[in-house]
């Protein structure tokens, strides 16, 4: 982690950035900070017009120190004093009418634009870098690095970007997340037509002798028309907005310049029926200029992790409040980044605090500010009739509209930003918040995450572990057929404190004694015969995945969320920021992918190697449709007493096929699974369905000319399903930084050897005893996740490798077994010995053994 200041970069010299370059030389006293501006235009041109102040951001310029150098440039102090805000005269006919006065305490507070920007420049003393047009941004750990247009990079360890509507910030922050499409991305019509520009008092004066515009704010209404005027620059000119709205182009993009001048004659045409106070305010603009005005459609959040979007890069939204400057965001973030506890490691959480502050207030606002011009251009429901210059509305109706817009205005009175300052302020001094306990994220309620949190309530003695699980499905359904564990699987359940709660499965207590693992049939022929029977210490412990995973579920020793679909995650060097499909968000210190064989949290992780070309980046398919059913063991008794699947596990061989059968559910259901592999497909993407109904004819159809044991196994089928199986190729690591895959997620494997949940399960295994270990801390966890990648990814990859070749001895088609269908006695023999050899590491290299070497890495002064 970098020493030395905290370097901060503010991407924009507009109003926003300055605000809060300002604000951080004010405020941050004796912090060590290095605050740099960039900006993409050659020099800061004191451009524009008017700009609106309320109330509450002149206290915000109060606070920032900004008071004395303002009152340079205004009339009088401000003060609480009952003010008017606007006269609000209906404009567009030949006699104008007062509606009504709006008045509030304080009124509002207006500057010349090119005053402010020079009050603003003079405050602050940050580097400013001019032609400086940043391209693109990349986190790496704890530091951003910024690439500009001009061949210049830099490094900062938190991005502010204030650059404006068209934003290069945004765009990067939006890509990042994997979301060029969003409807954020760009910004879009109001549909709205601007003209802009300064009268001087004196002409007007001259023009039309005690204009109530020279002395009072003023607006003029009308049918999608909008005329704005208030005094500027100490009362010596007049500000004059007004706006022509085409409400068929809201919403549309549009590529061309939003700015450009623009004639007198061209403004009085569009207001050529309004009152003659309007004409003579057109009449003495001195050089108008036309503004397309455009908006941005909302931000679903404002930060994430060391990067921030305020002012205009968030939420750009229509004048039409007078709120869109980036005051209060420059405020906010400046009162966080100056606090004592502000450092490299909390600047994520500041950023999010600001995000959680900020982000619905810009929301509203954007929405509010719309509406409001709608409102005051007669186009608010309610007022679609009025024509324009229609002198026939009903005062009160029109008087409705000046408190419709009063109303809209009650935040700025009602909601200090003092008051959202203080409330940043406490969430940052929350110590739950900086150094709060381990928070654990694990996507996927399967049994491999369930198996975690149950292994996290049980095995730690921690009371600062704080578990979520997060569950696309909206429940966790009970559904799946048998499921095959082994003996060490066993032993990792009990470590779990799950044993007990399984034992009401299981028809006997599993123990040591030599079992039948399967008794082999080589059946694709009218008379079957045995080959051999695997025998193993133990044999194997079978469920059904319904009894295990209710088991499973209530053992949880977490929060579980259902609906929750992970759609993007973002590893910042000091937490995991979590994205959901349905909105929301979430926050880690470990980020735990349990998410199966279409992980999300995989695909982030190759991605942010730079491996989206990686072939284990999607599921491939082995070649293997698998056909799935539970028979009653009555059933098949009644249609052949003696079978063999009444009293052993079962594997029925063939030429690229072969059939497995065993007892589950305290030996009252047989569980079956009959594989039909096609070589040519192996290796391949399948894009379809994965799980499908399937009648039992065309699982008969498929085994035609098979012995009879498998006939009554397939004429006992009510109903099945048909899967198609899919593994992955075996990944390089597991692990990277604040994020670790597990389960499916990173060895999905071909069933063949029943290590599959049993490997999952492991997996948990080994994260739990670290997670729940002492020295398991926050600024450990990468290290955690590194002893985990070490210690699981080869157990992970030798069993998806041996599932696979387990599945080719099984049907024949195994390297040296190719060729004719009647496979000679020797051959058999040779090929079913290779599979029980394939067993050999489900006793060795046991669970506990890699928990032992696990824990002694994490002890180890080398690691530590």
């Amino acid at each position: 982690m970098s020493k030395g200041p905290i370097r901060i970069a503010i991407i924009g010299a507009g109003i926003g950035g300055l605000t809060l370059s300002s604000a951080l030389e004010h405020l941050e006293k004796d912090r060590n900070f290095e605050i740099t501006i960039y900006e993409a235009s050659a020099q800061i041109s004191e451009i524009g017009a008017g700009i609106n102040f309320w109330p509450r951001s002149w206290s915000i310029m109060k606070a920032l120190g900004l008071e004395k150098s303002l009152l340079q440039i205004l009339p009088r102090v401000p003060d609480d004093s009952p003010r008017v805000v606007f006269q609000v005269r209906k404009g567009d006919q030949a006699e104008g009418l007062h509606i009504q006065d709006l008045t509030m305490k304080g009124g509002g507070i207006r500057f010349h634009r090119a005053e402010l920007q020079k009050v603003l420049l003079s405050h602050s003393r940050s580097k400013l870098h001019l032609s400086y047009r940043l391209v693109s941004y990349d986190e790496d750990g704890d530091e951003i690095h910024l690439q500009f247009e001009n061949g210049n990079t830099a490094i900062c360890d938190l991005l502010i970007g204030m650059d404006g509507i068209k934003s290069a910030v945004r765009r990067c922050f939006l890509l990042k997340r994997s979301m060029p499409n969003s409807p954020s991305m760009n910004p879009v019509c109001s549909g709205d037509i601007a003209y802009r520009g300064l009268i001087s008092v004196q002409s007007l004066e001259k023009a039309f002798p005690g204009h109530r515009a020279i002395s009072s704010p003023t607006m003029y209404c009308g049918k999608s028309k909008l005329i704005i005027t208030y005094p500027v620059s100490k009362d010596t000119f007049v500000n004059f907005v007004s706006f022509d709205t085409d409400m068929s182009q809201e919403g549309a993009s549009y590529e061309g310049p939003t700015t450009v001048p623009c004639t007198r004659e061209e403004v009085a045409s569009i207001f050529s029926r309004w009152e003659e106070e309007v004409q003579s305010l057109v009449r003495c603009i001195e050089k108008p200029t036309k503004w397309v005005i455009r908006f941005l459609r909302p931000m679903d959040r404002y930060s994430l992790g060391r990067v921030v979007l305020a002012g205009d890069a968030a939420h750009a939204m229509t004048p039409h409040l007078g709120s869109g400057a980036g005051r209060a965001d420059a405020y906010i973030l400046s009162s966080l980044i100056s606090d004592k506890l502000c450092t490299r490691s909390t600047l994520p959480r500041i950023a999010e605090i600001f995000n959680e502050i900020c982000c619905p207030a810009g929301k509203w606002l954007t929405e509010r500010s719309s509406y409001s011009g709608k409102l005051c251009r007669l186009m608010a429901p309610g007022f679609e009739e009025v024509l324009e210059g229609d002198s026939t509305v009903p005062h009160e109706r029109l008087v409705d509209i000046v408190k419709g817009f009063s109303k809209e205005l009650e935040f700025v009175w009602k909601e200090s930003a003092e008051e959202d300052r203080m409330r940043a302020l406490k969430m940052l001094s929350n110590s739950d918040l900086i150094t709060g306990g381990l928070r654990v994220a694990i996507i996927g309620a399967g049994i491999g995450g369930l198996s975690l949190s149950a292994a996290l309530g049980f095995m730690g003695d921690r009371d600062d572990l704080e578990i979520d699980i997060y569950e696309a499905s909206p429940c966790i359904s009970d559904v799946g057929a048998g499921i095959s564990t082994w003996p060490r699987t066993w032993e990792v359940a009990k470590a779990m404190g799950l044993h007990e709660r399984l034992l009401s499965f299981l028809p006997c207590l599993p123990n040591d004694s030599p079992s039948c693992i399967f008794q082999i049939r080589k059946s694709d022929q009218a008379q079957g015969f045995c080959v051999r029977d695997i025998m193993r210490n133990g044999g194997a412990i079978r469920f059904h995945r319904a009894d295990l995973q209710k088991v499973l579920k209530d053992s949880i020793g977490g929060r579980l969320h259902l609906s929750h679909s992970l759609v993007s995650y973002q590893d910042t060097g000091d937490e995991v920021l979590l994205y959901f499909a349905n909105g929301t968000t979430a926050t880690c210190d470990l980020l735990i992918g349990f998410d199966g064989i279409n992980s999300i949290v995989r695909k982030g992780l190759l991605s942010s190697q730079g491996l989206l070309d990686s072939p284990s980046l999607h599921p491939i398919w082995s070649g293997t449709t698998a056909y799935r059913a539970l028979v009653p063991m009555e059933k098949l008794k009644a249609a052949l007493p003696g079978h063999s699947a009444l009293t052993a596990p079962m594997l029925y061989s063939g030429k690229s096929k072969h059939i497995v059968t065993y007892p589950i559910s305290q030996d009252k259901i047989l569980n079956i699974v009959a594989y039909d592999t096609d070589v040519s497909r192996i290796g391949t993407i399948y894009d379809g369905p994965t799980a499908l109904s399937c009648t039992p004819e065309e699982v008969l159809s498929v085994y035609e000319g098979w012995e009879e044991e498998v006939q009554v196994i397939i004429q006992s089928i009510e109903s099945a399903t048909k899967w198609i199986l899919r593994d992955l190729v075996p990944l390089d690591r597991y692990a990277l930084g604040r994020v670790a895959l597990a389960g499916d997620a990173t060895h999905a494997m071909t069933p063949h050897q029943g290590a599959g949940a049993g490997q999952a399960i492991e997996d948990a295994f080994i994260l739990a005893s670290l997670i729940s270990d002492p020295l398991c801390t926050k600024q450990m966890i990468s290290k955690v996740s590194q002893i985990y990648d070490t210690v699981s990814r080869p157990r992970g990859n030798r069993a998806m490798r041996l599932s696979r070749l387990t599945g080719e001895l099984s049907e024949l088609i195994a390297p040296g077994l190719e060729g004719d269908a009647q496979a000679s006695s020797d051959i058999l023999e040779r090929a079913f010995q290779a599979y029980e050899d394939g067993l050999h590491w489900v006793y060795e290299d046991l669970p506990h053994e890699g928990r032992k070497q696990a824990l002694e890495m994490l002890h180890s002064s080398e690691t530590v």
